[in-house]
């Protein structure tokens, strides 16, 4: 994992983000994003104090396969809110989310100090529950009926760790 820059949006990116499969439960599905639409939401992160946006890649070839954010990052009670994706399909089901999910979660742990994360998922949404859990999340919070997906009203289920 590496910051991620402008230079990293390429058309691949921008393809993930408007993939039905693979943005499924991302809130930019909402609307068509475009190349523009993508540099400047990573040029934002990237001037943001309170946000910190990382690429995951390949280790043999630098591919880039998906992305992992920190924050909002709230310093004056030490948590932020982590959430990811992996927008590569071929890479899907190989344990690059939860390697992901691990680093962040000792880096922010162990680097920023912060007293806790928590990470927001659909109820649906089982291979983000199993990353979560396999990193030793915990179930702190379920909201019912709370997050829109598809035409039907679904539970938001909060997960926390440490």
């Amino acid at each position: 994992m590496r910051t991620l820059n402008i230079d990293d949006c390429s058309q691949e990116y921008v393809d993930w983000i408007n993939d039905s499969q693979i943005n499924r439960y991302l809130e930019t599905r909402w609307s068509t994003q475009d190349m523009e639409t993508v540099k400047s939401y990573v040029a934002t992160m990237l001037e943001s104090p309170d946000n910190l946006l990382f690429g995951i890649f390949l280790k043999e070839d630098d591919r880039h396969i998906g992305n992992i954010k920190v924050g909002p990052i709230n310093r004056l009670h030490s948590f932020c809110e982590v959430s990811y994706f992996i927008g590569d399909r071929n890479a899907w089901g190989r344990g690059f989310g939860s390697e992901a999910v691990g680093l962040i979660t000792s880096y922010v742990l162990d680097e920023l100090k912060l007293n806790k994360i928590l990470a927001g998922v659909y109820r649906s949404n089982i291979g983000s529950i199993c990353v979560l859990e396999k990193n030793g999340y915990r179930l702190e919070a379920c909201f019912t009926n709370k997050l829109r997906l598809d035409s039907v009203w679904v539970d938001h289920l909060v997960y926390s760790a440490p």
